[in-house]
């Protein structure tokens, strides 16, 4: 009957309506209260990632100084009876040993140890936790340190291994001393090396997070 036939036709008016409307909302984009939501989830997005680059660069400056005193504790501290005047320029080993190089090379990478450890001390005394590309760089910088260590803990092992005319007991303290340390110096570069890792996951993160949210935008707009 007509009633029947005015309601399909009211029916299929507001489908007609409904579907007219999702058509002009795509042709002019989304309302700009819509808009402004997402712009609003890349400015949140913008600064988390700023926040969490901030406290990243902080976390790596505490990083690298523990590793500048578990290193300098393993240069000076552990193998410091290994030495006669140790932190003068021209330091000697204590112990005799029929590898004469390995005990002069021995004593030149501990004077230059002594240089890094200073030059490093230096370096994370003047650093400013707010630059970042400063902390970036002193990461980098870290690693050249270990150069000199490696070189010292290598050769006082060769000059242990050789060692001759010495109390056995000494000589085992000795090499406890040097395998102590050298393992202070492997756990000390696996902390610079860690912060490098940090730094480049963070940036990695940051960098999906805000592009993810500035896709939603462009999708919106």
């Amino acid at each position: 009957d007509n009633g029947d036939l005015y309601a399909q036709l009211s029916q299929a008016q507001a489908q007609l309506a409904s579907h007219q409307s999702r058509l002009d909302q795509y042709m002019i984009g989304s309302r700009p209260e819509e808009l402004a939501i997402y712009e609003n989830r890349v400015t949140s997005a913008r600064v988390k990632a700023q926040t969490d680059m901030q406290n990243t660069y902080i976390t790596a400056v505490d990083g690298l100084r523990d590793a500048y005193v578990t290193a300098n504790s393993a240069v000076r501290d552990q193998i410091g009876d290994l030495f006669n005047n140790d932190e003068d320029n021209d330091p000697k080993v204590v112990f005799n040993t029929l590898d004469a190089n390995a005990k002069i090379q021995a004593g030149v990478a501990r004077v230059q140890s002594r240089n890094e450890l200073n030059t490093w001390s230096a370096e994370l005394a003047s650093l400013n936790p707010n630059d970042g590309a400063a902390i970036e760089a002193a990461v980098k910088k870290a690693k050249t340190h270990f150069v000199a260590f490696e070189s010292l803990f290598s050769n006082l092992q060769a000059a242990l291994n050789s060692g001759a005319g010495e109390d056995t007991t000494v000589m085992s303290g000795y090499k406890s001393a040097v395998a102590s340390g050298r393992a202070n110096i492997t756990a000390a570069m696996t902390l610079v090396n860690k912060q490098d890792q940090l730094i480049a996951s963070q940036k990695a993160a940051n960098e999906a997070s805000v592009s993810a949210a500035q896709k939603d935008l462009d999708l919106k707009k």
